[in-house]
């Protein structure tokens, strides 16, 4: 019975992933490939570039909050830049900076040097990384945007574990950081290469729309989206930063508390993938829902008990994984074109980028006031249980948005 079920989610799921002519999946997982090696990747190499620069270990750890903090104030420009030239171009032009930037920073001359290009690096991240929306508004069929978000969304986690993985196998190999800098940066012209291969320009006609949308600030479910996306970032950036000391501070090995991360986004990319085999099957507001439980009972599981920490990090980072690319797929049907559904990803990405970066300096500021994890572990819980509220919300609406495209499909037959 078990393998005749995980047969049947294998067959969905190629399904799912055999492209139509034009339909934006694959591509967009190639693009977003590109999106974090040059953030990701400084972790592993950090201490050498402290070493060579002779600037504090602060300063390294600033490279690693610019362009997470550039993630949510430049996604707004995004969308704006593919009314101009086009989703194509936009994302090709993203694409090409990140490498570009993140290549010259193996021969920067100075630690100035090395934070204006971070700083570019993140521009151009944030821009590119509201453009999933607006593509998958523009060119993928109604039935297959959660497939583009998924898509999308997995192409980011890979790129960011295959950097952590191979940056400091690299320095090592290469002679120090610089060389690793400078091969990451190269690596990620392929998707900007791959992604002008497969996209096909849009006839101008259609491309030159400049999407006349009204302030989607004004739109509740727009402030709905982003406060899911908020919470469940302080959730994944607050356990990614501070999951290792906490259990190294209940007695764990530093490598057994640093394996709890290799779990998390582990069960992330797996979480990315269930929503594609899912798509389909079952209703996409409940699949949010069920994401929304996963985050609360993970998160809740790890603060109550410490025995069961491996399985409650899987299931923490299990509806991590599919709940943004479920977030993404409703900015898609919600929005009346292109350009809306890209300004309220970006409004989302805006709003939750500032939300999530608070996650890891609160969370850090009541161990150093407590003098213990015990506090910060309860308020992660508190905050997973409160990704609840708006993701039922949300559940809800994408059932009505589902209900209205069927009786619009039924009309259109009769």
């Amino acid at each position: 019975m078990a393998s005749t079920a995980g047969r049947l989610a294998a067959a969905r799921l190629r399904t799912a992933l055999h492209p139509a002519p034009g339909d934006p999946a694959l591509p967009l997982f190639i693009a977003a490939l590109a999106l974090r090696p040059a953030i990701i990747g400084i972790g592993p190499i950090a201490g050498a570039m402290a070493a060579d620069l002779r600037v504090p270990h602060a300063f390294v750890a600033l490279l690693a909050t610019i362009p997470v903090v550039c993630m949510g104030l430049f996604a707004p420009l995004g969308p704006y830049v593919a009314t101009r030239l086009g989703d194509r171009a936009a994302v090709a032009l993203g694409l090409l900076v990140i490498a570009v930037a993140g290549a010259l920073r193996g021969a920067a001359a100075s630690a100035l040097e090395v934070v204006a290009l971070t700083v570019a690096v993140g521009v151009a991240t944030g821009a590119t990384g509201a453009l999933p929306a607006y593509v998958g508004k523009l060119r993928a069929a109604s039935d297959r945007t959660t497939i583009a978000a998924a898509a999308s969304a997995t192409g980011i986690v890979v790129g960011a574990t295959f950097a952590a993985a191979i940056a400091g196998p690299i320095a090592l190999d290469l002679g120090g950081w610089r060389p690793a800098v400078l091969l990451m940066g190269l690596v990620c012209m392929v998707p900007a290469a791959a992604w002008l291969f497969l996209v096909r320009p849009v006839p101008r006609r259609v491309d030159e729309r400049r999407g006349s949308h009204p302030h989607v600030w004004r739109r509740p479910i727009a402030w709905t989206l982003a406060l899911a996306y908020g919470l469940q970032g302080i959730v994944y950036w607050g356990a990614n930063a501070w999951l290792p000391a906490a259990f190294v501070e209940r007695g764990w090995s530093a490598a057994d508390a640093g394996g709890l991360i290799a779990l998390l986004n582990g069960a992330t990319i797996v979480g990315n993938i269930s929503v594609i085999a899912l798509s389909g099957r079952l209703h996409r507001g409940r699949q949010l829902a069920l994401s929304a439980c996963a985050i609360a009972v993970g998160s809740a599981a790890l603060a109550i008990d410490p025995g069961i920490a491996p399985l409650a990090t899987m299931v923490m980072g299990l509806g991590n994984g599919m709940i943004y690319p479920l977030l993404l797929a409703l900015t898609i049907d919600v929005a009346e074109d292109e350009a809306t559904a890209g300004a309220i990803a970006a409004f989302m990405l805006l709003v939750g980028y500032e939300l999530s970066a608070l996650g890891p300096v609160v969370l850090g500021s009541l161990r150093d006031a407590t003098g213990s994890f015990r506090v910060p572990l309860a308020l992660l819980a508190g905050v997973g249980l409160g990704v609840l509220a708006p993701s039922i919300a949300l559940s809800r609406s994408s059932h009505r948005l589902d209900i209205e495209r069927g009786e619009l499909r039924r009309q259109e037959s009769a």
